[in-house]
């Protein structure tokens, strides 16, 4: 699975419509799709997370992502976000850019959640994103778990989801 690939390819219609869906508060320009790692029996990720436009009927990928759970287990995410990070950077030494840094997760308006990313920009316009997401307390309690996420996003999608997608 690649990005620019239609998830048509890999599911059905009828598959596709029973995967959980994410319209996000800002704009609808982009939605997300999450396959369970108990549907698609995934070996190293929990989930795959996939973004498509929300007029297309052909399901292309811009956004293809995968997540893994860390159960209160911040430091354990942390210290596997910088094993691959330091794969990444082994593999791919013609990147233009990379940058790391910690921020606020939008979701969570009193700003007690916090993202860790570490985001590559490849010369071609792709970008990669290796953050840890870890929620507050009160999301928690919502059942939110802190997790991994690596990420592969077409630009207009990372344009989108920095600046749009969230009120």
């Amino acid at each position: 699975m690649s990005i620019g690939d239609s998830l048509l390819d890999y599911f059905s219609e009828d598959e596709i419509k029973n995967f959980y869906r994410l319209d996000y508060s800002g704009s609808k320009k982009f939605f997300d799709l999450t396959i369970e790692s108990t549907y698609s029996k995934l070996e190293v990720y929990d989930a795959l997370i996939l973004g498509f436009k929300s007029d297309d009927k052909n399901y292309i990928i811009y956004n293809l992502g995968a997540a893994l759970d860390f159960l209160n287990n911040i430091d354990g995410c942390l210290k596997k976000k910088d094993e691959i990070v330091s794969k990444v950077t082994e593999l791919f030494s013609e990147l233009s850019t990379v940058r790391s840094y910690t921020r606020k997760h939008d979701e969570d308006i009193t700003g007690e959640s916090k993202i860790y990313s570490t985001d590559f920009a490849f010369h071609t316009g792709e970008i990669a994103r290796i953050v840890c997401i870890e929620w507050s307390d009160k999301f928690r309690k919502d059942n939110y778990i802190d997790h991994l996420r690596f990420f592969l996003s077409t630009i207009e999608y990372r344009k989108w989801i920095n600046d749009e997608a969230w009120e």
